[in-house]
């Protein structure tokens, strides 16, 4: 309604006011009622919420997985098969100390990636005395990144000049891997020195738990050295048991014809923890190994 003058009354004036103040009102319950509801989705969140959303997103998954299966079978095994390398390397090297990827002797490194290749590709095991085979680097390089995720680094290698071998590298199954500095590859030739360390020493080692995570598999595994020597009057050969290879008392000795068996001791050997993280190639590189009682 105008008054006398076109202008609004005081009575319509107040009803649109009051108007006005319900639709506020109105507003403000919708807006409420909104949030409510998406709050009870879940789909409103304050920062505390998103980080807890965050940190469940990214939750560790972990299913046990079969210790005799192949995935875990070709993961580990290059990483048991360790002979005398040479004077700088033993057999028991991964049982020494725990080790992570960045400290590992880059010699450890060239013969387990020559070894995966021979076993996979080359072929090699048995050579004349006065035979030589090249082999070249980027092949070694290309298992070493498989298993390490990285290459070799030739700088790093400690190269050994004795027995008669040049640019010695280490040992690999009755071969010796040795370095050819002037054409940078690789060669090996057959292992003459067959008294080589102690060859009567070996270990035996049993996986007994592998589990796999988002992007690592953790095996955890055992270790049994074993010392083959002949009894005190020699009239038998007999196996002696150890817990580590510098262990000074046996956990047993057994006499030739019978095998010692590592399930018969595992209550009293090291338990060790290794771990392969996947890479952006989906392989398992060696991450760490360590003694965890």
């Amino acid at each position: 309604f105008k008054n006398e003058v076109g202008r609004p009354s005081n009575e319509t004036i107040k009803k649109r006011n009051i108007l006005k103040i319900i639709c506020f009102i109105l507003v403000v319950i919708i807006l409420l009622l909104v949030a409510y509801i998406l709050n009870d989705k879940g789909l409103l969140s304050n920062n505390k919420t998103t980080k807890e959303k965050d940190v469940t997103t990214t939750k560790v998954v972990s299913k046990e997985l079969d210790v005799n299966s192949d995935e875990v079978v070709n993961i580990f095994s290059p990483f048991n098969s360790l002979s005398n390398m040479n004077d700088m390397i033993n057999y028991d090297y991964f049982y020494k100390s725990n080790i992570k990827n960045s400290e590992l002797n880059e010699n450890i490194k060239a013969v387990i990636s020559f070894s995966v290749l021979n076993n996979e590709e080359l072929k090699i095991y048995n050579l004349d005395e006065d035979t030589k085979i090249e082999i070249e680097k980027e092949k070694i390089n290309n298992i070493s990144k498989k298993l390490f995720g990285s290459e070799i680094e030739i700088k790093k290698l400690k190269l050994a000049d004795e027995y008669n071998y040049i640019n010695w590298v280490g040992n690999v199954s009755g071969l010796v891997l040795s370095y050819n500095e002037q054409k940078d590859n690789y060669y090996v030739t057959k292992n003459l020195v067959t008294a080589y360390g102690d060859t009567s020493k070996n270990y035996e080692t049993k996986i007994i738990k592998t589990e796999k995570t988002n992007d690592s598999i953790i095996i955890t595994s055992k270790v049994m050295f074993v010392l083959y020597k002949p009894n005190d009057n020699g009239t038998n050969m007999e196996y002696w048991i150890y817990k580590t290879d510098e262990e000074a008392n046996e956990i047993d000795i057994v006499p030739r014809p019978n095998q010692p068996n590592i399930d018969n001791y595992l209550d009293k050997l090291n338990t060790y923890k290794w771990v392969f993280t996947k890479d952006k190639d989906n392989n398992y590189v060696f991450e760490s190994v360590k003694k965890i009682d």
